[in-house]
């Protein structure tokens, strides 16, 4: 495991921004705060400002990834995030609310992580024909049709309904947002 400590330049653009920090010596990300006080209604999606540009180092770029407790505590997601190695403009966090109730965020309120990762350029190779595989065309979830749930998980949920759950098994995260979508868009 290579372990390097690389320089990032950080440059507040207001004074309300708040440096990013992370939550323990061996976490992933860095906690990105919001400049602004704002109410996000359900189903409602906004670009939060966090009041800071920064210089990302060659060959990486920073992915802005949901704060876990916002998103199971309060249905909150993150809709975007990458910041490439040459943007400096200011950072923001685009954040979607698919709770059905309202989340108040507060100036200094942290709105999401930001991922420093590598990235790997590519020479691009136009062909008329690509190499074969066993998969092929199979794609947007072919290959769950040949894996069969392990009956562990059945019967878990036959013993929690057994056990007089009131609640219905909890439906698929893509079944919920593609249920919010359908909403926005009527």
């Amino acid at each position: 495991m290579v372990i390097m400590n690389t320089l990032l330049q950080i440059k507040k653009l207001n004074d309300s921004a708040i440096i990013p920090s992370k939550g323990s010596p061996h976490s992933a990300g860095y906690d990105l705060s919001t400049i602004e006080a704002y109410t996000l209604k359900p189903l409602e999606r906004k670009l939060f400002k966090t009041g800071l540009s920064i210089a990302i180092p060659m060959g990486m770029y920073g992915r802005i990834a949901p704060r876990s407790g916002l998103a199971f505590k309060s249905g909150v997601d993150v809709m975007a995030g990458v910041i490439d190695e040459d943007y400096r403009g200011e950072v923001g966090v685009l954040l979607i609310n698919l709770s059905d109730t309202e989340k108040q965020f507060n100036i200094g309120d942290k709105v999401a992580q930001i991922i420093f990762e590598f990235y790997n350029n590519v020479n691009l190779q136009v062909v008329d024909n690509l190499t074969e595989t066993k998969r092929g065309e199979g794609g947007f979830g072919s290959s769950d049709k040949r894996v069969e749930a392990p009956k562990e998980a059945s019967s878990l949920i036959d013993k929690w309904k057994e056990a007089g759950a009131e609640t219905p098994t909890p439906p698929k995260y893509e079944t919920i947002v593609r249920e919010r979508e359908k909403q926005i868009t009527t």
